[in-house]
């Protein structure tokens, strides 16, 4: 075991002679919400949390950074995955999305 909790960017760091990007924080609810998700929000079906569509209608909140999005082919949000979800139950939902 090791004696030492290590973060990744310590990790890549100093173990692999690499640099770590990070992305400014952004806002994913609110006046200041980054436009991509206020696409994702306003696209995403309304059975799915979103606001269906519809001009401004941005459906529920986006609880933390653990939420996902699953986005068909043509560029579509079709699904919002929450906090806790298995494996297994994300990778059959994205075989067989619309």
């Amino acid at each position: 075991m090791f004696s030492k909790v290590w973060n990744s960017d310590h990790f890549i760091l100093h173990e692999h002679q690499h640099s770590v990007s990070q992305w400014p924080q952004i806002d994913v609810n609110g006046p200041n919400m980054h436009p991509v998700y206020r696409f994702l929000r306003e696209q995403l079906p309304e059975q799915e949390g979103g606001g269906g569509g519809k001009s401004g209608e941005l459906g529920k909140d986006i609880g933390w950074n653990f939420f996902k999005f699953l986005v068909d082919r043509k560029g579509r949000p079709v699904k919002r995955f929450y906090q806790v979800r298995l494996k297994s139950y994300v990778c059959y939902q994205t075989k067989h999305a619309a």
